[in-house]
């Protein structure tokens, strides 16, 4: 089963949202889970592997280039 988490926060383990994404997801495979972050930052994290973030500038700016 694979899994996207789409989140504002980075998963970052030694805050708040990311402990408890660390602790809920840790017994799935890392080749599972997915990461997406609306923020610009480092990811911090051994369950998540793959991590992505789209910042609200860069979504705005690829709304604003296909008009």
């Amino acid at each position: 089963m694979r899994i996207l988490v789409i989140s504002r926060a980075p998963w970052i383990e030694d805050n708040g949202i990311g402990s408890t994404l660390t602790d809920f997801f840790s017994n799935f495979s890392q080749d599972d889970i997915y990461s997406l972050c609306m923020r610009e930052a480092p990811y911090v994290s051994e369950v998540s592997k793959k991590n992505f973030y789209l910042s609200e500038s860069q979504l705005i700016n690829n709304i604003l280039k296909k008009k």
